[in-house]
């Protein structure tokens, strides 16, 4: 289980919640809060803009050739 500690940013109230998963985001805060858990893949990250552009490929032939989605 993971322990997460989470601050309310108006409040400054600070809540512990265990959960199974937990799921880092992308955003400017995703690779330092990834390196906080201290786990070995933390390290040697590195990062790139993300404009929130989603670019989609229409041609069946080329989508038929690759099994997972890439965000």
């Amino acid at each position: 289980k993971w322990e997460v500690k989470v601050r309310q940013r108006n409040s400054g109230d600070v809540q512990t919640e265990l959960a199974d998963y937990v799921f880092i985001g992308a955003g400017g805060g995703a690779i330092p809060l990834l390196q906080k858990t201290g786990i070995p893949e933390s390290k040697n990250l590195g990062g790139f803009p993300i404009t929130g552009q989603f670019l989609i490929c229409t041609n069946p032939d080329t989508i038929a050739k690759h099994d997972a989605k890439v965000y």
